[in-house]
């Protein structure tokens, strides 16, 4: 039973998840009242491709199949669990330099806001190694996970497509998934031969906050069943904008109270600044019952580390700002197979191949390098339906290698293996006369081996499984409900720290002991597809045994608190809910509006809030379009966070307010567009309490942005 705390605990939520709700049942009744018939003109016809352009933003997009989540390909539609699809228009409105903030507006996601140039996601209030970042389905081969201030190897300017699951993705990508997946898909290993022999795109913008120059460029090629890629990008920007003092006013007073003397620095966010590159290539032979592609792709960005990265007063001012200069190579090859095979009617293989390396510098000197080279391979394969049966089954195969050497080397060298199978199965109810049941279940085995210098080696099996059913009771509506189990190994950073981690500020130490993690939870979800109002809600609850966590010990090294590694039992609940109208839509012209609500809560089960979770947040947005031009409102409420751990400050509530407009002048050429962008147009203070730097570094002031793209 729940305690009366933790309902206590759900208060906070009641005020917007009533305003929520109460707009679903007002909107499916407005949606559900009988309206006058309109002939549809020729005009309406010819609009019908600039209408399917926006459904993604005013429609919802549960029709979209999602192919992260689902071993059949479904829609988010039949999906049990959370999740979140951009592509196409909204996707360039959202782009920002990290994938983190590019997501910032999809519920149940945050982010580790380490400036303008590290961000990496945090679904549900879990991130690092629970939250598994890829590009095209296989890991990003870089050390975001490892720690904060390191970036996310990808630059989403060059992004065809970003899916999300929200909760557990283990059965299909492993113990690193527990959290949820994020999967950046590009377009380096091209699927199809341009109809016309070539496509060609191209955007460049500007922002005005920290003088932010950005563009890419791609061309595509075919002829026959030969089809090949070439796209590259550039990106810089200068220290970012803010409004009043770069430290929060708690953590000021906190300093002034405990006799400190410090100087806070105001109107910018010092060494935030940012210059990144890269470039890849593709090619593909294209048959009619298989296909071979692969790709090489080069990253570069050098960046600052804002907040400080010296441990000692005054070390930053004597050698200098720190910053990061990352490199990474990656090859990609691709092969699938639609043809009849035993039982399977579909086979897939995909390898890639990570060369990973950055430089952490001070004053321009080396301190720390950052090594992870490694590869992973999937065979999938997609069984034939028999009957009410449906499903795929895989193996996957990581190998990394890790590295740290210099003055922060807080890890030894070490070398992860994984090996994992799994199998997901679909059962259609309906055969056996319950219409509108399907029974979904799954399990994954893995196998993990760390080998590790100078320390005890890791080794160790989990196994995860799932099982839920999904009722489609009417038309357009369906109930689903999710029970799973899921294992998540430790890493090495988790095993075997020991030194000085400056961008937490701590002296951070490992546990070799650690056991591997449990998770017991389940989720209910309610969705609702129609043509004028689309929702749905997601409910949750998970239980750990064995949480892994840092936490400090109250001692200290080298001037630094420690911080070590530890397990508790905790437990995560929350609540998603998302709702789109359509207001209006008539000749190409269309009205619509976008709401979302979140909340989640983390606690050890004996008592005591987990860090750096997110607060009660509200999206909303409005917009217009027509064949012309679109115009779109959008407001990003965040609630105060004060269900805080023991070492940290509370973080205020915000309120961001952003205006877009897109221009298509040419009436015989819409694929050119001009657009206009303006971000926290009010200037408004925000903090993000799921990052480590919340407390020296606010997200950035206000910001205009110009730009134009061109798609032919």
């Amino acid at each position: 039973m729940w305690s009366n705390e933790r309902w206590t605990a759900l208060a906070w939520w009641k005020i917007p998840m009533a305003v929520f709700f109460f707009a679903v049942i007002a909107s499916a009744a407005w949606a559900e009242s009988d309206s006058p018939e309109v002939e549809t003109t020729d005009a309406e016809i010819d609009a019908e491709h600039d209408r399917d352009r926006h459904r993604h933003h005013h429609h919802g997009d549960y029709e979209e199949i999602i192919v992260t989540g689902s071993a059949t390909n479904r829609s988010r539609f039949d999906l049990l669990q959370g999740s979140s699809i951009l592509t196409g228009e909204e996707l360039d409105r959202r782009i920002e330099p990290t994938i983190g903030e590019t997501l910032a507006y999809e519920p149940g996601v945050s982010s580790t806001f380490f400036g303008r140039a590290a961000s990496r996601p945090v679904i549900r209030g879990l991130g690092g190694s629970r939250v598994r970042t890829m590009v095209d389905g296989i890991v990003s081969f870089d050390a975001s996970s490892e720690s904060p201030d390191h970036a996310v190897a990808a630059e989403p300017l060059t992004l065809h497509r970003v899916e999300v699951i929200r909760g557990p993705a283990t059965l299909l990508y492993g113990s690193s998934a527990v959290g949820g997946v994020v999967n950046m898909i590009t377009e380096r290993i091209p699927q199809s031969v341009p109809d016309r022999g070539y496509d060609f795109g191209a955007m460049a913008y500007w922002g005005s906050n920290a003088d932010d120059r950005a563009g890419r460029g791609s061309i595509d090629l075919g002829t026959g069943s030969f089809a090949f890629h070439a796209d590259g990008f550039a990106r810089a920007a200068d220290d970012y904008e803010i409004p009043g003092h770069a430290e929060s006013k708690q953590l000021r007073t906190l300093e002034a109270a405990s006799g400190g003397v410090h100087e806070s620095s105001s109107g910018k966010v010092r060494n935030s600044d940012l210059d990144s590159h890269g470039a890849s290539v593709g090619a593909s032979y294209l048959a009619e019952a298989w296909s071979l592609g692969a790709s090489g792709t080069f990253f570069d960005t050098n960046y600052g580390i804002p907040g400080g990265h010296a441990h000692e007063a005054g070390e930053e001012e004597a050698h200098g700002d720190a910053n990061i200069d990352l490199e990474q190579v990656r090859v990609d090859v691709r092969a699938e197979l639609n043809r009849d095979l035993l039982i399977f009617d579909r086979s897939e293989l995909t390898w890639s191949w990570g060369d990973y390396e950055h430089k952490e510098l001070v004053g321009g000197v080396v301190g720390t390098r950052f090594e992870n080279d490694g590869w992973e391979g999937r065979l999938e394969f997609g069984q034939r339906s028999w009957k009410a049966l449906d499903g795929a089954m895989g193996l996957q195969v990581t190998r990394n290698t890790f590295d740290a050497i210099g003055e922060e080397a807080f890890v030894p060298r070490s070398t992860t293996y994984n090996v994992g199978v799994f199998a997901v199965e679909e059962f259609d109810l309906g055969d056996w006369g319950c219409e509108g049941w399907l029974l979904e279940i799954g399990g994954r085995y893995e196998h993990q081996g760390i080998d590790a210098r100078g320390v005890s080696n890791y080794s160790g099996d989990t196994f995860s499984t799932s099982g839920g059913v999904r009722w489609a009771f009417a038309e357009g509506w369906h109930v689903g409900l999710l029970g799973y189990r899921n294992q998540r190994h430790p890493v090495a950073t988790e095993l075997y720290s020991y030194g000085p981690h400056l961008a937490i500020g701590a002296f951070q130490t490992g546990d070799a002991g650690l056991d591997a993690e449990t998770a017991l939870g389940t989720e209910f979800s309610i969705r609702r597809q129609g043509d004028r109002v689309s929702v749905g809600v997601n409910v949750y609850y998970t239980a750990y045994d064995d949480f892994i966590f840092l936490v400090p010990t109250g001692a200290e090294m080298d001037g630094l608190p420690v911080f070590g590694y530890g397990q508790r039992d905790a437990e995560f609940y929350g609540i998603e809910g998302e709702l789109h109208i359509t207001l209006w839509e008539q000749g190409g012209h269309s009205l619509g509006v976008r709401t979302v609500v979140d909340a989640v809560r983390g606690r050890f089960r004996s008592g005591g809030d987990l860090p750096r979770m997110p607060p009660v947040t509200v999206k909303s947005g409005l917009g217009l379009q027509s064949p012309y031009f679109d115009f779109g409102i959008d407001v990003r409420w965040a609630a105060e966070q004060n269900e805080i751990a023991s070492f940290e400050l509370p973080t205020d509530s915000y309120l961001l307010l952003s205006l877009d407009l897109d221009v298509r002048p040419f009436k015989d050429h819409p694929e050119i567009s001009f657009f206009a962008r303006a971000r926290n147009l009010t200037d408004e203070q925000a903090r993000v309490s799921t990052s480590f730097l919340k407390d020296v570094a606010p997200l950035p002031g206000r910001d205009f942005r110009l730009g134009a793209q061109v798609a032919f």
